[in-house]
């Protein structure tokens, strides 16, 4: 890693004819590739949790390798010998820097709590707006905020596309720094240096995966002052931040006292600082490059008209330290001097800023010379979406007025959001028609079926006949049945069943909360009820591969209100999980749902539809909407209707930024994790059986390595109306993300395997497996 870091420059790392391959992968992944013992890559994690705030496999391969260029070398970050990060320290405290500067400028030049919200440029200067509404305008501006600061800034001209994406791939860490104060330093008496390496070890508190430790110094004052620092960080600084300070503060204290001794739960003080707290801070210690971007990093630092870039992230020397932080104001400074006075600014002062002929730092990958901002026409609507929602409300504006100017843009490169369907090819040679997204409609569904008649499409009904089968509980055996649910013939789920669905009347999903049990059943989990009212493992284990099918989520990540609410809006708890008249599997689209998709947007007219163009920025002011694309596209509408998943709007920038209760829901909101897979037989085995073909599953046992449970939970009969034979399944929720870290041979494998268990050896051999994980889009 030393010898790499000395070939990749923090001026330009995608210079270096390793860079694509490093910045394709994980530090993670690098670092698994290189050492093959897990307590050395334990230390390896500890050391960049505490040097960055983040996990290893967050950060880009390459950004860390330039980002230990910068400081001389990989273990330069990490010790404390003469050269290196950890070397000194400043007696007094460093912020006597910024203090004392912010002296020498003037104290009255120095202009606290204004948080700038707008950067305007033109031909003579900048005009700089404050949310308190300050207005201050200058030939220049030097802006030293962290990047994932500034998304929360209108830029107007926009900024070019290469920084934006900068911007928006580049966050900052999470770090909690504490200072425990002793009456003596006991570390020292028993021979310690007071330093500590953990990976954290094993927690006891529920949903916290590991202790808080992770590096630990003597931080003992110039006054004699006995004491130790310590970082709480990355993961580990998420998960501990959601507790109480005082059940960290004693999980610190015991974890010093098993490394150290008994005395370390004795301190003096104990101070804390969480830097997530820090709104226009965005985290710390740095913010840092995810993999893919690396190829647009020469826009960091390069100038935008009469904007100039300074702040640690920006330094080339020392990156993300106060040191670098000096190095890139010194620079914008003579940067922005050069424009001033060129005079008074020599040529070994522009050494290493934008105006140094001799340096890199202003090449320009030919790959974003393209990425120019591109002003389109005025429009009166802007639709963010081009899946059935977005699709369905620009078909009909433009029903009931066809002289409205609308575009539709999509960040994919087709239309039909979560519905896809592809054409499989047979050995026959003949093609079929297969959803590998959303597939089934039904009659209580009536927007839906209404849409379909109105295109002219049609439906068939999903197959039923036949016995079903169950795989679940403790030491799962095969089950087979008849009734509408595995074990319906319980008195258990029948009685849950009955009080679910009545509960389920109570919580309206236009408004769960107005519910009388609202505050009740949003502070437990899905599992949480279930587990209460489920005493009969194999039962519970149903119902929960109901929900992964459904949701893609594990009962345990869903709130009980917001699932009862999700059921409420489609008629009842069953009407989601079964295939009878009105209920959620009723009827299937010849030909593929995302025809109506692919129609709809022939009737908008292909030319108002931009593909491949993730919409980044939507300002809007008195005058309408102004919506800047990934792409560079910028479109000035009246109104804008935004039809993407919440987790994927909470990826655009607005400004002005929306309240900050939509955000908190926009944030909160993740989306399932599903891998859908459909199987061609030559013959459809299971109804010669007198089997439907479907089948709940809780995955049962599995003997590969790092998996938990086996890949299946929902299987259902997916024969085409054309005849064609196949079984459709689902591989969700916690199944899902563990089997697609494993190869897709051992995946199919594993999915025939699980199959031959519940319906026969001839699923052992099909024509044709195919699947599609959805998590990739």
């Amino acid at each position: 890693a030393e010898s790499l870091a000395k070939k990749i420059s923090m001026e330009n790392p995608y210079a270096s004819p390793l860079a694509k391959e490093l910045d394709n992968i994980t530090l993670d992944s690098y670092v698994k590739s290189n050492l093959r013992t897990q307590s050395a890559r334990d230390v390896i994690q500890a050391a960049v949790r505490a040097s960055m705030g983040t996990e290893m496999c967050r950060l880009s391969a390459l950004f860390f390798i330039a980002y230990a260029n910068a400081a001389g070398g990989v273990m330069r970050l990490f010790l404390a010998k003469e050269g290196d990060a950890q070397e000194l320290r400043v007696k007094g405290g460093t912020q006597q820097l910024s203090t004392i500067m912010a002296s020498k400028i003037g104290d009255n030049n120095v202009l606290l709590k204004e948080p700038v919200v707008s950067i305007e440029q033109d031909d003579t200067g900048i005009t700089v707006t404050t949310l308190n509404g300050k207005s201050l305008r200058a030939k220049y501006l030097v802006s030293t905020m962290p990047p994932n600061c500034l998304n929360r800034v209108h830029f107007s001209p926009p900024l070019p596309e290469g920084r934006r994406m900068l911007m928006h791939n580049m966050p900052s860490g999470h770090l909690t720094k504490f200072i425990v104060t002793y009456d003596k330093s006991y570390w020292t008496e028993e021979g310690y240096s007071g330093e500590i390496v953990s990976n954290g070890g094993l927690s006891n508190i529920d949903g916290i995966s590991n202790g808080p430790l992770s590096v630990v110094y003597d931080a003992t004052t110039n006054n004699g002052v006995p004491a130790l620092v310590g970082f709480i960080a990355g993961r580990q600084g998420i998960e501990w931040a959601g507790v109480e300070a005082e059940v960290r503060k004693k999980a610190v204290l015991e974890d010093l006292a098993k490394c150290l001794g008994s005395w370390a739960k004795s301190p003096t003080s104990f101070i804390e600082k969480n830097w997530s707290d820090e709104l226009y801070a965005g985290g710390c210690p740095v913010s840092f490059n995810v993999p893919g971007v690396a190829y647009s990093f020469q826009y960091l630092r390069k100038p935008e008209g009469r904007i100039f870039w300074a702040g640690t992230e920006t330094a080339t020397i020392w990156t993300g330290y106060i040191s670098g932080a000096i190095q890139s104001g010194k620079r914008a400074a003579m940067e922005v001097l050069h424009n001033l006075s060129p005079n008074l600014v020599t040529e070994e002062e522009l050494q290493g800023t934008h105006y140094d002929i001799t340096s890199v730092a202003d090449y320009v990958n030919p790959q974003l010379q393209h990425l120019e901002a591109k002003m389109m026409d005025q429009v009166d609507v802007v639709i963010v979406g081009a899946g059935v929602s977005g699709l369905t409300a620009g078909y009909r504006l433009l029903q009931k007025e066809p002289h409205l100017k609308i575009v539709v843009l999509e960040a994919n490169d087709r239309v039909g959001g979560r519905t896809l369907t592809l054409d499989v090819c047979l050995p026959s040679g003949r093609k079929e028609p297969f959803d590998f997204g959303g597939q089934w409609v039904c009659t209580t569904q009536t927007h839906v079926m209404n849409m379909i008649k109105e295109l002219d499409l049609e439906v068939y009904r999903q197959n039923t006949s036949g016995k079903k089968v169950a795989w679940v509980g403790e030491n799962p055996t095969r089950h087979v049945y008849d009734t509408e649910f595995p074990f319906n013939d319980c008195s258990e789920i029948q009685g849950f069943i009955e009080e679910m669905e009545e509960l389920s009347q109570k919580v309206p999903i236009e408004d769960p909360y107005s519910s009388p049990y609202a505050e009740e059943l949003d502070s437990i989990t899905l599992e949480t009820l279930l587990t209460k009212k489920l005493k009969n493992k194999a039962v519970k284990d149903a119902f929960e591969a109901q929900v992964r099918g459904t949701l893609g989520a594990e009962s345990s990540r869903l709130s009980a209100l917001y699932f009862l609410a999700f059921a409420n809006s489609a008629g009842g708890i069953m009407r989601l999980f079964l295939a009878r008249d009105g209920d959620g599997q009723e009827f299937r689209v010849k030909g593929g749902t995302q025809q109506i998709s692919q129609i709809l947007a022939a009737k908008i007219g292909w030319d108002k539809i931009f593909l491949g163009q993730p919409v980044k920025i939507i300002s809007q002011n008195y005058d309408g909407i102004t919506v800047t694309t990934d792409g560079g596209f910028i479109f000035r509408g009246k109104y804008a209707i935004v039809s993407t998943p919440p987790n994927c709007t909470a990826k655009i920038e607005f400004n002005p930024p929306m309240p900050e209760i939509r955000r908190l829901f926009l944030n909160h909101m993740p989306m399932g994790h599903f891998t859908k897979f459909n199987i061609i037989y030559d013959k459809a085995y299971w109804l010669e059986e007198g089997l439907s073909g479907e089948l709940t599953s809780n995955g049962g046992k599995t003997f590969v390595p790092g998996i938990s449970a086996g890949p299946l939970g929902i299987v259902f009969d997916a024969t085409t109306d054309n005849g064609v034979p196949a079984l459709v399944g689902f591989i969700a929720a916690k199944n899902g993300v563990e089997w697609n870290e494993v190869d897709r041979e051992v995946r199919k494998r594993a999915v025939l395997e699980d199959l031959a268990k519940a319906f026969g050896p001839w699923a052992l051999n099909p024509v044709l497996y195919t699947e599609k994980n959805w998590s990739e889009e």
